[in-house]
């Protein structure tokens, strides 16, 4: 790498933690998309109404 930073990934030296800081990380991106995304779309679907795109909002 140009500036020489490295990242070392080891399980013995720990290698836990890179999975530690990953789920602290996903599980709340997961949370925001489930409810900000998923279940207005999933809801909007068994209510049996069409999506609507207002590309204003977007």
């Amino acid at each position: 790498m140009r500036d020489g930073f490295i990242i070392i990934y080891d399980h013995s030296v720990g290698g836990d933690s890179y999975y530690s800081i990953g789920d602290a990380v996903c599980v709340p991106v997961i949370e925001w998309i489930t409810k900000y995304y998923l279940n207005p779309v999933v809801n909007e679907l068994i209510r049996g109404r069409s999506l609507r795109l207002d590309m204003k909002e977007a």
